[in-house]
């Protein structure tokens, strides 16, 4: 009972609103959701994790939203994480997963039979592969990846009286990469810089390795993608940024890069992320909705023009005001 409570205040405002959104809110710390997908058609389905209380075991559930039937649809030990269907093909699920190894890799399944019929398409040890998202001709996803290697320097001192040690190691920083189900050994890397003017726009981006990216998606005609992403070296200020894409080429399209959020950096919200995120586009290509935490510390849904440029959120941009947390919304 306490999972369908859970479930059914998750997602209480998709009827009026036509936009879904997890609400990782715990009801007597035994159950939490996050990260939903939808799928269309004659009937509305709505997709997302759960896990259950316990922390490093999150499944994949439906919920139909005509008769408000939940459905388990994984039941692996690890972490099932991140599904989005593909309109193109809504009997095919797309997710990240630590069910082969330590970090996530992404997969493909038939949405009915997902344990039995899971596909790894990604097989990174030493690296996360997370947020996957359908492009709209049903055969490529695009998705982070913290597979960019770069070399630092790292001081110990070994004693009071030896010299430093001067070690110099490899760490990893996130960028987006694309992969295409027909060809999954081709692994193509979205270099968000190539689509970044330097000279028009220095201050929206940095070179170098301290960037963080999340929840990359297409807009409906799968030429623009909407990401988030925080460029502060340390992950707690993240903003919203789009990008062009050509479809033909498969690349991101020059000077394109746009910062769609920025701020505000309100005193005396007590959440010390600033995060503006989980973004994607309206099925009309319009606006853009996203979650953030910037107005009172705890994340709401807001929907901005999505020809926006350094928009600061405000009030008349929020459509959720709850108490808990609403994160990762999607149009349906």
């Amino acid at each position: 009972m306490r999972k369908m409570m859970i479930t059914v205040f998750a997602f209480a405002f998709i009827f009026s609103t036509g936009i879904i959104s997890a609400q990782n809110t715990s009801i007597s710390n035994d159950s939490q959701t996050t990260n939903a997908s939808a799928s269309g058609g004659t009937t509305q389905t709505v997709y997302y994790v759960g896990n259950g209380g316990i922390w490093d075991n999150w499944d994949i559930y439906s919920y139909n939203l005509i008769d408000s039937t939940e459905t388990r649809l994984t039941f692996n030990p690890a972490i099932d994480n991140h599904p989005v269907i593909s309109h193109f093909d809504t009997t095919i699920v797309a997710f990240s997963s630590n069910r082969d190894g330590e970090e996530f890799d992404i997969y493909v399944a038939d949405v009915m039979d997902i344990d039995g019929t899971a596909t790894r398409l990604t097989f990174n040890d030493d690296y996360p592969d997370r947020h996957p998202h359908w492009h709209p001709d049903g055969h490529h996803i695009i998705y982070t990846s913290k597979d960019r290697p770069v070399m630092v320097t790292v001081t110990q001192q070994a004693t009071e009286c030896s010299q430093p040690i001067i070690l110099h190691v490899i760490r990893y920083f996130e960028g987006l990469n694309m992969i295409d189900i027909n060809i999954p050994a081709v692994i193509v890397p979205l270099d968000i810089v190539s689509a970044w003017d330097q000279v028009a726009d220095p201050g929206i981006w940095i070179l170098g390795d301290s960037t963080y990216v999340g929840h990359p998606s297409f807009n409906e005609d799968g030429d623009l993608i909407v990401f988030t992403a925080a460029i502060d070296g340390q992950g707690k200020n993240w903003e919203v940024y789009t990008m062009g894409f050509d479809t033909i080429t498969n690349s991101l399209i020059a000077n394109s890069l746009n910062r769609v959020t920025f701020g505000p950096n309100l005193p005396g919200i007590g959440n010390t992320i600033k995060m503006t995120g989980g973004a994607s586009f309206s099925h009309d290509n319009t606006e853009i909705v996203l979650n953030s935490t910037r107005l009172t510390g705890n994340s709401q849904i807001f929907s901005v023009p999505a020809g926006a440029s350094d928009l600061m959120l405000d009030i008349t941009y929020q459509r959720t005001f709850h108490l808990g947390n609403d994160y990762v919304p999607e149009p349906i």
